[in-house]
């Protein structure tokens, strides 16, 4: 018995076996688990082989026609998928054993087809900072011919909400249809603002820039009472949630599952007029942790009484 190569037939007489290959960083054979799929770009006309994927120390590339197999060494890590001028995609805590394979397709979204808000200002009213602007003007777009038709084929975005910006870092995320955004009792100085769009596939790039100065920072009562949202969101573990009141009352906050089952009570007292934050830490009224998944939070007080959503994300 023997095996075939190149037309010939050798017998055993003149194998070799070898046993437990290294790896580069220092992972054998018996070390390694592989991660494969495809990666597909949404729209663009980007090189698809200069597609980076990495996991831990180890980086791959896809091939011409976007496959890519890429051994690893075993453990857990983060499988990270990036190129530039697109949102880049996180697989987190991916945990495989020598020989495993975890397989995961991809398709990348250019950040330049989520629309952006255009026309941000900035007012300013005794203690008040008030930005306003206007929705993305377009949130669909052509990806390409039906060929069997010849109609257009285009994709639609579904926009969550906008992330407010003061000085480079976020401030809060505020849903859909709300389409301004107000801040109050800023230390004097100048500050700089701008507003992203939130979508299911990723954030936008920011509007226009504008700047303010505050230079009045005495006591303010707010204008109306409202629940202002909560930041960020999604979140994991903690967010925190934001309320004015404008004039003292009574006032309760409580989390709700999907189910309409209360979670826990994050507020049960009597406030004076002004501006309140409260964090919650993604846990039950028995300091569990509780499970990924959309939640609302509910706001009663004497007279005013509002619901909004939020997600938990681990």
């Amino acid at each position: 018995m023997g095996y075939t190569k190149d037309g010939s037939v050798s017998s055993f007489s003149d194998c070799a076996w070898v046993d437990n290959i290294i790896f580069p960083g220092g992972s054998s054979v018996v070390d390694i688990a592989f991660i494969q799929g495809n990666i597909e770009l949404e729209t663009g006309d980007a090189d698809i082989t200069d597609v980076t994927l990495q996991f831990g120390e180890n980086i791959a590339h896809p091939s011409e026609d976007g496959s890519y197999n890429m051994p690893i060494s075993q453990g857990i890590n983060n499988l990270v998928v990036s190129l530039d001028g697109y949102l880049s995609q996180t697989i987190e805590n991916i945990d495989l054993d020598a020989g495993e394979i975890f397989s995961e397709d991809f398709t990348l979204v250019e950040v330049s087809s989520l629309g952006v808000p255009t026309n941000l200002t900035v007012t300013t009213q005794s203690n008040l900072v008030i930005l306003n602007w206007n929705a993305p003007a377009n949130r669909s777009f052509e990806v390409g011919i039906d060929e069997k038709t010849g109609e257009k084929i285009t994709i639609s975005r579904n926009l969550i909400g906008y992330r407010i910006y003061r000085d480079g870092d976020a401030v809060v995320d505020v849903p859909a249809g709300d389409n301004s955004y107000t801040e109050q009792d800023l230390p004097v100085g100048i500050y700089e603002y701008y507003v992203t769009a939130l979508y299911s596939e990723g954030e936008s790039l920011p509007s226009n820039i504008v700047t303010t100065e505050q230079s009045d920072t005495g006591d303010y009562i707010p204008l109306e009472t409202s629940l202002k949202g909560n930041y960020p969101n999604p979140f994991n573990p903690t967010t925190t949630i934001s309320f004015d009141l404008a004039k003292s009352s009574d006032v309760k906050l409580e989390v709700y599952n999907i189910k309409g089952q209360k979670i826990i009570t994050l507020v049960d007292e009597d406030f004076a007029a002004g501006q309140y934050s409260v964090v919650w830490n993604g846990k039950d009224a028995s300091n569990r942790n509780i499970a990924s998944g959309v939640y609302f939070y509910k706001m009663v007080t004497n007279n005013y009484s509002e619901i909004k959503k939020m997600i938990l994300l681990k």
